[in-house]
């Protein structure tokens, strides 16, 4: 009697996942799973244990997988099977674990510098904070600077690799988790640099060569708009004040001054830190003194 052809090579070789490889996180939620197996078998693939659906190789081996819904955010243990013409059914394939994470982080928070900050680092430091080891891309006026790792605490910091050029910045940054998911704007942050050296302020008052008897004596000049003057008498400084919007200062000690010629002299630092050369020099004479009453010799009394 007929009896059906039997298949006297067992059940085919275990079927291998290639893609994703394992610990992988995505967040593509419809994610496609390829291998290798027997030629022109029925490949099923498992999620947590359960069939989510089969596929079949082609004639080299190679298949691919991608589910018709999306699968709900969380990590999940893969696996599948192969089965032949014969319904043979191999073992399990490699376990392949697969994190799936759509959720967008919150968006990174730039801490420093404050907004409207002016300095003179062309090379300025930025840092906040963000989710937990995110990837964060440093924007200046809208164009990617590049990349830094937040910290397992969210501590993150970047120092561009060449000098910007002196102008006013508009800073942003966004947060990308392992996922690649990415999150929206930073705060933006108004940074202005200035690496220019001020002009040196001018003494206008007293002039040199002066003497005074107040020995708390005012003294005035320009420089450049709202830059702060320090004062220095014989090389030492003795406080500073702040020009104003014209540019016009002044400066009386806190403290009285000993009877002596000083040289006087003040430098200009403006908003971002840079320091002028030094003014020109004044010689002042402080002499508190009172002379001694004078004598009439002649007539006698």
């Amino acid at each position: 009697a007929w009896r059906p052809a039997r298949d006297r090579c067992g059940p085919p070789s275990a079927p291998v996942i290639a893609t994703p490889t394992t610990g992988t996180i995505t967040n593509d939620n419809t994610p496609t799973i390829t291998g290798t197996s027997e030629a022109n078998a029925t490949i099923t693939v498992y999620r947590n244990g359960t069939s989510q659906g089969t596929t079949t190789a082609n004639g080299s081996g190679n298949w691919s997988y991608t589910p018709g819904s999306p699968w709900p955010d969380a990590t999940y243990n893969l696996k599948a099977t192969a089965s032949d013409a014969a319904n043979n059914t191999s073992i399990d394939s490699n376990i392949v674990s697969l994190t799936i994470d759509t959720g967008v982080p919150s968006a990174p928070v730039i801490a420093s510098p404050t907004t409207g900050s002016s300095t003179n680092d062309n090379t300025p430091t930025i840092s906040g904070t963000s989710e937990a080891n995110a990837t964060i891309t440093v924007y200046r006026n809208g164009t990617s600077q590049g990349t830094t790792t937040a910290n397992g605490s969210g501590n993150w910091s970047f120092t561009p690799g060449s000098a910007w050029t002196d102008g006013t910045y508009s800073i942003k940054a966004t947060a990308t988790d392992t996922a690649s998911n990415t999150s929206a704007d930073s705060n933006t942050v108004n940074l202005t640099i200035d690496t220019g050296v001020p002009s040196a302020p001018v003494i206008t008052s007293p002039t040199t060569g002066s003497s005074t008897n107040d020995n708390t004596p005012t003294i005035s000049g320009t420089s450049e708009a709202n830059a702060t003057i320090t004062i220095y008498r014989n090389g030492t400084s003795q406080g500073t004040t702040t020009a104003n919007g014209s540019g016009n200062w002044s400066f009386t000690p806190g403290s009285s001054w000993p009877d002596a010629t000083y040289s006087i002299k003040a430098t200009a630092t403006d908003a971002a830190s840079n320091t002028s050369a030094d003014s020109n020099i004044v010689s002042l004479t402080i002499d508190t003194g009172t002379p001694s009453a004078p004598v009439i010799t002649t007539p006698t009394t």
